[in-house]
C-alpha cells in the first residue's frame, strides 16, 4: 500500500511543473531532452536566451538536467507587469482655415478716389462717333485740357478699378467731360455696367492709370 502511494506521487510529479514554476505563474513548459541547449531550445520557442534565463532564475545553462522543466512562457514571479499603453491624446480641434481677405488693386495707380459716371456715346470731342456698347470714356476737362482734335490724351488705354465691386475694365479714352470733377471719367453704357451698376449712376472712389 506504501509502495502504490510513493508511485502516485511520483507520477504526479513527473506531469506537473516543479513547485518554483508554478510559483512563478508558468503558464508553458518544455522537458529537457538529451542533447538540448539553452540557445536551442529560446530559438525553438522564439525567445533569446537572455529572456529564457529571467524567466528560470538559477538555471545553468552549461548544466542542464535531462528531464527538468524549463519555463518558456507566462510571467516570472516579481516581474513588473508591463505598463499599459498610454492613452492616446486627444485630437486638436481643427482650427479654420481664415477666409480670403478680399482682393485689393490700389498699387500703382495715378488717379485715385475719383468719380465715374456714364453717359450716351456718340461724336466726341476727340473728332471720333462711338456708340454705347463701345469701352470708351470721357476725361474731365480739368485733366484733359482745352484742346480736342489731336489731343495727346485721344486713344490713350486707361484701365479703371473699381472698389466697390472689386472689378476692373480697360478701355480707350475718346471725349472730354466738361461737367466732371478732376480726375473723374464719364464712361460709355457698357463700360460703366462692366466695373458697376448702373442704378447706382455714379462711384465716388475709383483708381484709374495708363496702360497704353
Amino acid at each position: 500500500m506504501r509502495a502504490v502511494a510513493v508511485l502516485s506521487l511520483l507520477t504526479l510529479a513527473a506531469a506537473a511543473p516543479t513547485g518554483r514554476l508554478a510559483a512563478r505563474g508558468c503558464s508553458s513548459y518544455v522537458t529537457v531532452a538529451s542533447g538540448d541547449t539553452c540557445w536551442a531550445i529560446s530559438h525553438t520557442k522564439g525567445m533569446t536566451v537572455a529572456a529564457l534565463q529571467q524567466a528560470n532564475p538559477g538555471m545553468a545553462c552549461t548544466n542542464l538536467q535531462i528531464g527538468e522543466k524549463i519555463c518558456v512562457g507566462g510571467t516570472a514571479a516579481g516581474s513588473p507587469a508591463p505598463a499599459p499603453a498610454p492613452a492616446p491624446a486627444p485630437a486638436a480641434p481643427a482650427v479654420p482655415a481664415p477666409a480670403p481677405a478680399a482682393a485689393t488693386n490700389n498699387g500703382g495707380y495715378t488717379y485715385t478716389g475719383k468719380r465715374i459716371t456714364y453717359y450716351t456715346a456718340g461724336l466726341g470731342s476727340c473728332g471720333w462717333s462711338n456708340s454705347d456698347a463701345d469701352m470708351i470714356v470721357a476725361l474731365s476737362a480739368d485733366t484733359m485740357g482745352a484742346q480736342s482734335n489731336g489731343n495727346p490724351w485721344c486713344g490713350k488705354k486707361i484701365e479703371i478699378y473699381n472698389p466697390d465691386t472689386h472689378k476692373t475694365a480697360t478701355a480707350s479714352i475718346s471725349d472730354k467731360c466738361p461737367g466732371c470733377p478732376a480726375g473723374g471719367l464719364d464712361l460709355s453704357p457698357a463700360l460703366f455696367s462692366q466695373i458697376g451698376d448702373q442704378g447706382a449712376g455714379h462711384y465716388d472712389n475709383v483708381s484709374w492709370k495708363l496702360v497704353g
